[in-house]
């Protein structure tokens, strides 16, 4: 029984088993290092691509602050709530980077003329401000101008100026429209 159990070697195992490659450092060494130096350039690449993207999208954003602050024309547009609206005025950036009140313009046929008229005004001060805005819409197609100009005019007027009228212009009737629902939704509480 012994003899049954017994292994004998098999003369086709030899022939049956897979040969083994021959041992060839200097090739795997060169398919290492070839290997070694494309994995390294593609991970400098990557990291150039990465720091390019940043670089670019903080000079965007400064590139979009710095019109947002400067505008077109050098002058300081101030967001909403901020120190135009507070002091009614606009402000322009002097040589110093001060920001200082402009002084007012020769008395000419201009609508900055005549927003400084409104600006200087006691009485009467919502009508020349809403005159100053449509002069800005008309004459010199400046939009943000004529806003400040209609928002300072329904600031210094009285609730009746609030009721959108046939001869209000397209932004003003807007900015109107805007008013009144404020009015609303802050008398519900809302």
């Amino acid at each position: 029984m012994h003899a049954i159990f017994s292994r004998e070697p098999d003369p086709l195992d030899s022939i049956l088993r897979p040969q083994s490659p021959p041992e060839n450092e200097p090739l795997r060494q060169a398919v290492y290092t070839r290997t070694r130096r494309v994995l390294h350039r593609r991970h400098r690449l990557r990291q150039f691509a990465y720091a390019a993207s940043l670089l670019l999208s903080f000079a965007a954003g400064a590139g979009a602050m710095r019109m947002a602050i400067f505008g077109e024309r050098g002058r300081v547009s101030a967001p909403r709530g901020s120190l135009e609206e507070s002091f009614g005025e606009s402000l322009v950036v002097s040589a110093l980077g001060a920001l200082t009140r402009p002084r007012p313009p020769e008395l000419d046929d201009s609508a900055l003329a005549a927003e400084w008229i409104a600006f200087d005004s006691t009485e009467r001060r919502s009508d020349l401000y809403r005159q100053a805005g449509d002069r800005y819409m008309t004459e010199e197609k400046d939009l943000e101008s004529a806003l400040r100009c209609y928002r300072n005019a329904l600031d210094s007027g009285t609730e009746q100026d609030l009721a959108i009228s046939p001869d209000d212009n397209w932004l003003l009737m807007i900015i109107k429209n805007a008013r009144q629902k404020e009015k609303k939704y802050a008398k519900q509480g809302g």
